[in-house]
Formats: structure tokens, C-alpha cells, sequence
């Protein structure tokens, strides 16, 4: 936590495939949500160049 002091949550880790320029939709959602929860901070990594295929 920002003061040090240790926290322990359960995680969870989803993956979305979307446009470039939808990202930043994606990040006013994570903040949305965050601002209704205790969390400091959400880890968002983006990856460019990823091959997808839906088969």
C-alpha cells in the first residue's frame, strides 16, 4: 500500500482484445470501477502486435 502497510486481496486477471482506440474507454471503465472500490491502483498491461484468432 501506498503507507507501507501490506495488503492481501484475491486477484483476478481477464484479457480483452479491443482497438487502439478503444483503450482509453477501457481505462474510464477501470477507473469507474476502482473509484468504488478500496483499491489503490489497478494493473492494466497492454500488449500491441498480439496475433488473435478466434477459432
Amino acid at each position: 500500500m501506498a503507507d507501507g502497510s501490506q495488503a492481501i486481496d484475491e486477484s483476478a486477471a481477464y484479457l480483452v482484445v479491443l482497438q487502439e482506440n478503444e483503450i482509453p474507454d477501457l481505462e474510464d471503465v477501470l477507473r469507474e470501477f476502482k473509484s468504488k472500490t478500496l483499491q489503490e491502483a489497478i494493473y492494466l498491461e497492454i500488449q500491441r502486435d498480439v496475433e488473435v484468432r478466434f477459432l
